[in-house]
């Protein structure tokens, strides 16, 4: 037999080993390949690290960071639940995989030391604000104003559990008003009944003060209208000498959490009630 024969047979099996061996993986179809496996396990790990760190791993949020890195992935919970099964009972399979993530974290950790990433943020999520405050943004009563708690009530549709909502503003009571035991509530009202809500006393000492309310949404529900007090007071006699501005209700939220919560809120729209009404009082400012 000639070279050249002998070079086309081995070119051919050569060809016949590229397209036999894949056929042989005995890997299911609901299991991820290995480079899937690495690129998800190594982001996994990067998002693990970071939520202990920043003291969120044990939070409400957490799994939400979760769901989306497969989201991003295009990998449902269930597949990669398969994967992790699957490959556990393949652990050489499985070692090789963490060999390649353990690479590519190591990789990334020299480039950090050398300073490659001036910030580096493995979760990668953004944060946005709005402000929902629908009332004048400020306010001075006198002796000749009406007297008024200033309620407030806001509802819109796009209110989401995990928001945090933050009342703020800057406020002066006068030692001549009337009100007796000042404070300021603001309360998340769920469909279901539920209320949160935080409670601040305030002073009529003409002192002026900057007061900060932050609420989670906490309950898995849809939310109906986020009310409050400005001038709450056990009562008063008349006498109206207040100041207040600079009034903001601010609603932080991530965007891309927006879907799966709204769809884990219809799931619970019928679901009993788990959660008890929680009231918060912040320290004195």
């Amino acid at each position: 037999m000639s070279q050249s024969s002998l070079n086309k047979i081995f070119s051919f099996f050569l060809l016949f080993l590229l397209f036999v061996l894949p056929a042989c993986d005995d890997r299911p179809k609901n299991v991820l390949s290995k480079k899937e496996m690495v690129e998800v396990l190594t982001e996994y790990h990067l998002l693990h690290g970071t939520l202990q760190v920043s003291n969120k791993y044990y939070t409400p949020e957490s799994n939400l960071y979760f769901q989306y890195l497969l989201q991003k992935h295009g990998v449902t919970q269930a597949e990669f639940d398969s994967s992790m099964v699957w490959y556990a009972k393949n652990p050489k399979k499985f070692e090789r995989i963490y060999a390649d993530v353990q690479l590519r974290l190591n990789n990334l950790r020299e480039d950090i030391v050398k300073g490659k990433f001036q910030s580096f943020d493995s979760i990668g999520f953004r944060m946005l604000t709005n402000n929902l405050w629908n009332l004048h943004p400020s306010y001075h009563f006198t002796s000749d104003s009406v007297r008024t708690k200033l309620p407030f009530k806001i509802q819109q549709p796009y209110l989401m559990t995990q928001d945090i909502y933050e009342l703020r503003f800057l406020q002066r009571i006068a030692p001549q008003d009337s009100s007796v035991d000042p404070y300021v509530v603001m309360r998340i009202h769920y469909a279901n009944g539920k209320t949160d809500s935080i409670f601040q006393k305030t002073f009529n000492d003409s002192i002026l003060r900057r007061y900060t309310l932050r609420l989670r949404a906490r309950l898995p529900y849809k939310i109906d209208s986020i009310t409050g007090l400005l001038l709450g007071c056990k009562q008063y006699k008349g006498t109206f000498y207040v100041q207040l501005d600079s009034i903001r209700l601010l609603r932080y939220f991530v965007p891309e959490w927006q879907d799966s919560l709204r769809q884990m809120v219809e799931k619970n729209a019928n679901s009993p009630e788990k959660f008890p009404a929680k009231k918060v009082r912040p320290k004195r400012n």
